[in-house]
């Protein structure tokens, strides 16, 4: 067994494995329960239904919304999103927008945070170091063979 992980194709492959099996793990735990990690105060890592993003809130003073409210719903008044921008890929997506908290239903008493998000879908993640693991663990590595050289042998007594 110890002759399996000698070099570093053999170490290399079985740490991408454990980097996939962890990412999956976490893939599957946030489908139904999403997680999320305050890093700072304004800054948040969050995994929720097969994506992995990372926030940043910032008060946004600058926003002013002439419509309001914007969302009520049984004479409760719920946070809204003002969407600012949204641009995405399979698999990755950058988002700007804003969110309307602390409102007694009037626009004076809105205060807006300014949120960027970039997100990137689990399989994003783990298909490639699956893929690497796989090559790393199952393929051979070429054995070198000593080159040779050009230069005579000398043989003594000649």
């Amino acid at each position: 067994m110890g002759e399996f992980f000698n070099g570093w194709r053999r170490k290399t492959g079985v740490v991408t494995l454990v980097m996939a099996c962890v990412l999956l793990a976490g893939w599957v735990r946030t489908i139904n329960r999403p997680v999320f990690f305050d890093l700072q105060d304004n800054v948040t890592l969050a995994s929720v239904t097969g994506w992995l993003s990372l926030s940043r809130r910032r008060p946004a003073p600058e926003i002013k919304v002439h419509s309001w409210p914007l969302c009520v719903e049984n004479g409760e008044y719920y946070e809204d999103v003002l969407w600012i921008s949204d641009w995405s890929i399979p698999g990755f997506r950058v988002q700007e927008y804003g969110t309307c908290d602390d409102s007694d239903g009037t626009p004076e008493s809105a205060s807006w945070t300014r949120v960027k998000e970039i997100g990137m879908e689990y399989w994003v993640l783990i298909l490639p170091c699956t893929l690497l693991s796989a090559s790393l663990l199952l393929t051979k590595s070429r054995r070198s063979t000593p080159k040779k050289s050009s230069e005579p042998v000398n043989v003594e007594g000649t």
